[in-house]
């Protein structure tokens, strides 16, 4: 896999670890930990499948990175209810 692609992952899930909005109309989210983040997606291959899809995607941003996997999603979700429980 093209390092550009993973580095371009690895950006993606810190900044939606600190919270930042990647939509002019999303709300801003609590900061979460990176690294607990990025570890727990690659034990569960939502890594892998974000990864996978930029590298086969013609075009694609950090909106649609994170869409393309739904285990992500559900990791991030839970990681911010943990956090705000």
């Amino acid at each position: 896999m093209d390092p550009r692609h993973i580095a371009f992952v690895v950006q993606a899930i810190k900044l939606m670890a600190l919270g930042c909005r990647t939509k002019s109309y999303t709300e801003r989210f609590n900061k979460i930990d990176a690294d607990e983040l990025g570890a727990r997606l690659k034990a569960n291959g939502g890594l892998r499948e974000m990864v996978i899809y930029v590298s086969q995607a013609e075009q694609y941003s950090i909106e649609s990175t994170w869409e393309s996997s739904p285990i992500a999603i559900k990791t991030l979700q839970e990681m911010r209810a943990e956090k705000n429980a």
